[in-house]
């Protein structure tokens, strides 16, 4: 079993933050005889699986929604591959906003060898 700290430096996340997925009722971590968290591993895993939807922008009110329908596979599949979807499309973007600054990243590089020969 591992402290909220602990899990807060080993997966990169504020305690904070775990308090309020906790608070949210996305997290249910167990606790020591004197009211301390104490992570076992399946709080462990749901939390990052939390933070996997949240990396990817799941909403949390769709996280609620998955993890209340666990279950029910074609709705969690449903919800998954929508969000699938939408950050194929913003990566896509990305890939786009790249090549643009590449670009321009070139462009100013031959301008600055330019001026200095021109100097």
């Amino acid at each position: 079993m591992k402290t909220i700290k602990e899990i807060s430096d080993e997966l990169s996340v504020s305690a904070y933050t775990i308090r309020f997925y906790e608070k949210e009722g996305l997290l249910n971590i167990p606790r020591n005889d004197r009211g301390i968290r104490d992570f076992d591993q399946h709080s462990i895993e749901v939390l990052k699986a939390l933070l996997h939807y949240r990396n990817a922008g799941v909403a949390l009110g769709d996280i609620k929604k998955m993890f209340a329908n666990y279950d029910n596979h074609e709705y969690v599949q449903s919800l998954l591959l929508e969000t699938k979807k939408e950050l194929e499309l913003k990566m896509a973007e990305m890939q786009a906003t790249m090549k643009f600054l590449d670009y321009k990243i070139g462009l100013k590089c031959e301008l600055l060898g330019m001026k200095g020969s021109v100097g």
